[in-house]
């Protein structure tokens, strides 16, 4: 998991712990709280990206699957999405324990490895793949690390097709993530983005942002350390906010961004 700031380089050992690899998905999406995290952030996915065959099945039937990047793709949980809708995925991913663990469940969601999802072990700061590969790219929880993503941005661009698309997710500087980010930033960094400097890289590089959403009034943490209870009074509130003027501040805004 690559970073360019010097006071982050330390996550890609993180990230490539065998402990750290089988407890990710266990520290973040159980639990009442967690399990909303999860479910809402398939759902965002499964709505952003273009019409797909639904199935594998159908989708043998076409002469070319849609073929996807999933950059930084952790434990798996968009590639397999992916995957199952019918999309031939590229899971792309600094950590070879992580890359492991979406072999296994590849084989667990009787996946085909190598066809449905292929798997490649790499730093993002260097893509291995030619020009105009892929129709679209998918990176999740990712960005937020780099200090100047627009690179990062342009770089994944590069590798799309003609009229392909990226879709991703920033943190909100607007937002309750600012209280405990910014004074976190003294030792890890995590960048803290706004819409309205978003949208004049976009201008200016003539990308097109398709479409965004804003979720998550209460940022991940307070979902992932609060009692089932307390989750569920979050969760109800959280649905009012986003029905509501207040949805701008919420934590994470995903976007399509179409070349």
């Amino acid at each position: 998991m690559p970073m360019d700031n010097p006071r982050t380089t330390h996550v890609k050992d993180y990230y490539a712990k065998r402990d750290t690899v089988r407890d990710y998905d266990k520290k973040r999406f159980t639990g009442r709280g967690g399990r909303y995290i999860d479910y809402t952030e398939q759902k965002i996915i499964s709505d952003l990206i273009d019409a797909l065959p639904t199935t594998i099945r159908s989708a043998k039937r076409l002469e070319k699957r849609p073929l996807v990047l999933d950059l930084a793709s952790g434990s798996g949980r968009f590639a397999i999405l992916l995957a199952k809708k019918g999309c031939k995925v590229v899971a792309f991913d600094y950590s070879q324990e992580m890359l492991n663990l979406i072999g296994e469940k590849c084989r667990r969601e009787g996946l085909n490895v190598g066809e449905d999802i292929i798997l490649v072990q790499g730093d993002a700061n260097r893509f291995p793949f030619k020009p105009e590969t892929f129709d679209a790219a998918v990176s999740m929880r990712f960005m937020w690390h780099y200090k100047k993503y627009p690179i990062f941005i342009d770089n994944v661009m590069k590798v799309l097709k003609k009229n392909g698309y990226f879709v991703f997710d920033l943190f909100n500087l607007y937002s309750l993530r600012a209280l405990y980010t910014l004074p976190a930033n003294l030792s890890v960094y995590v960048n803290l983005a706004t819409r309205k400097k978003f949208y004049e890289f976009a201008e200016k590089r003539s990308y097109k942002i398709e479409a965004e959403k804003a979720h998550f009034f209460f940022p991940y943490l307070f979902y992932r350390f609060c009692p089932d209870f307390l989750a569920g009074i979050m969760i109800w509130t959280e649905e009012k906010i986003q029905k509501s003027a207040l949805y701008i501040f919420s934590s994470v805004i995903y976007f399509k961004l179409r070349k």
